[in-house]
């Protein structure tokens, strides 16, 4: 593995801020688009360096709930479990693993006992939680120590209990982040990629634009059977806005389109918090078995993004049937051509 610092933190509200960026390189055996022994990169993105203990107890984001009074004894927090939990409050699972005050500074780690048995992965809400201190806060720094380097737990509305977000407050740069999660699965394939928008669309039983709503279902890795390969998939919940190809019945409904990934490569945490609401997509569609929701992308191409008029993202951007295809409303127009 390969670790830089970044330059600015990145900060995705709730508490959690990346400070680092990682990039795995891996031999490749076993596959079949690539001779055995070859070296490829399988995992890629901002993280954050998180101290491992001998407790069970998982990871959680931590924000303040409320700006402490100097002359409180006590800290109101909002605890954001980051394993999946089916949407599920951490009441009661969150564990002080760690509480040192010194004169300047309260040094807090905590974490959140997990659910047992498979979970989905929807946006887990943030958990009220308070900790008692021996002293009172005065003008002391309040730092979470489950990261390395620690930093400071500030009052973040984002981290505040369920609002129904703001679409117009996507930017371009969690558009960019979601995209390379479409991209960056851990799985290879070995397939002929299609000529176009036209062929993928032929290739599908349902091509729509929409928008994401946040909300992500995680289906873990099943035993293998007729029809279903078994592996785990992140189903993506979208807000139809309008069909373009298949089930005109879809508009102004909600649709879940899966992707399979290799979770030996990344959390499925990651790819719910890179799904954040109001991010536009168009999707190219099968109907499929071992899938949540029922369908999955076309092959690797069948999921875009883009940012506003901006260039198409996601892996048909890579290939050279596509260059010519610079944004989701020249993509509509040639599947519509081809109806």
């Amino acid at each position: 593995d390969l670790v830089r610092e970044l330059d600015e933190p990145l900060d995705q509200g709730g508490g959690d801020v990346r400070t680092h960026e990682v990039r795995s390189i891996e031999v490749i055996d076993g596959a079949t688009n690539v001779p055995d022994g070859t070296w490829m990169l399988t995992l890629a993105g901002p993280c954050a360096q998180r101290v491992v203990g001998g407790s069970d107890v998982a990871a959680a984001d931590l924000a303040l709930a409320e700006t402490p009074d100097p002359d409180a004894t006590t800290l109101a927090l909002l605890v954001t479990e980051r394993a999946c939990a089916s949407e599920q409050s951490a009441d009661g699972r969150i564990e002080v693993l760690a509480l040192e005050e010194t004169a300047t500074e309260i040094r807090l780690r905590i974490g959140v006992r997990p659910l047992p048995g498979a979970q989905n992965c929807p946006s887990n809400p943030p958990t009220p939680f308070q900790v008692d201190l021996q002293g009172t806060v005065g003008t002391r720094v309040i730092l979470d120590v489950a990261v390395e380097p620690p930093h400071e737990i500030t009052l973040d509305p984002a981290a505040a209990p369920a609002s129904v977000p703001d679409v117009t407050d996507v930017t371009c740069e969690q558009i960019e982040r979601f995209a390379e999660r479409l991209v960056d699965i851990g799985i290879a394939y070995d397939y002929e990629p299609s000529s176009g928008p036209a062929e993928l669309a032929a290739w599908s039983d349902v091509v729509f634009g929409g928008t994401l709503t946040g909300e992500v279902v995680d289906q873990p890795a099943t035993a293998p059977s007729a029809g279903a390969t078994g592996d785990p998939y992140v189903g993506y919940v979208i807000a139809v806005e309008d069909v373009l190809a298949g089930d005109t019945s879809l508009v102004d409904e909600t649709a879940t389109v899966a992707m399979a990934y290799s979770p030996a490569h990344a959390d499925a945490a990651d790819y719910t918090q890179a799904a954040v609401a109001g991010i536009p997509v168009l999707v190219f569609a099968v109907e499929h078995p071992d899938a949540p929701g029922g369908l999955v992308a076309t092959v690797m191409e069948g999921f875009l993004t883009a940012c506003g008029d901006g260039p198409l993202l996601g892996w048909a951007s890579e290939y050279g049937a596509w260059q010519d295809v610079d944004s989701l409303d020249v993509v509509a127009e040639l599947v519509l051509a081809d109806r």
